[in-house]
């Protein structure tokens, strides 16, 4: 039963890696490697244990043996990105809460990063989405923490940034601008 709910989870937060991407079914292939030693590997130092290559061996996913800045984030140790087929971030599925652009992003979960919240890049390395650990007021709205499995099943959302860091949208904490507490709200660039 928990090996049943494992895979559940994990299935979940590939397909909300995919999505966060906008990536489609015509992803490219990867092969997994086993690293017998932690190493830098097109920059990114990954940590001993699997990484993941796409064909003709550009890095595709790999745990990190320090903590990077990448973008505007600084990627903890221990947490898996997840890379675009040119090398730009696209993924982080953070081992901790990581405050990126003023956004308490959560991260970790029981089993490790593999279980937690993805948050998205878009490829200049500026924020684009992710769960918020806590409610928290991000331009003035009251935006409310997420979760992947809440989020996939409607009931709470990702908090989204257009690539200037502005507030895109989010899932209120509380009634605001006509909305209830819950419901989406959607802002103009």
């Amino acid at each position: 039963m928990r090996k049943t709910w494992i895979a559940a989870v994990m299935l979940l937060c590939f397909g909300f890696e995919q999505m966060a991407s906008g990536s489609t079914s015509s992803q490219p292939k990867t092969v997994k490697k086993n690293l017998d030693k932690a190493q830098v590997i097109q920059k990114y130092s990954c940590a001993k244990g699997d990484a993941w290559f796409y064909e003709g061996g550009k890095l595709s996913r790999c745990t990190l043996a320090q903590d990077t800045k990448i973008g505007s984030a600084t990627v903890p140790a221990g947490s898996l990105i997840g890379l675009l087929p040119d090398g730009t971030l696209s993924t982080a599925m953070m081992l901790r809460p990581v405050t990126i652009n003023g956004a308490l992003c959560d991260g970790g979960g029981l089993l490790g990063p593999s279980e937690g919240a993805t948050t998205s890049f878009y490829p200049s390395g500026k924020l684009k989405s992710c769960f918020l650990k806590n409610d928290q007021t991000i331009g003035g709205v009251p935006c409310g923490k997420g979760g992947i499995v809440k989020a996939t099943l409607g009931h709470e959302y990702a908090v989204e940034f257009y690539e200037t860091g502005k507030l895109k949208s989010c899932g209120l904490a509380m009634d605001y601008g006509g909305k209830k507490k819950g419901e989406q709200v959607q802002l103009a660039k």
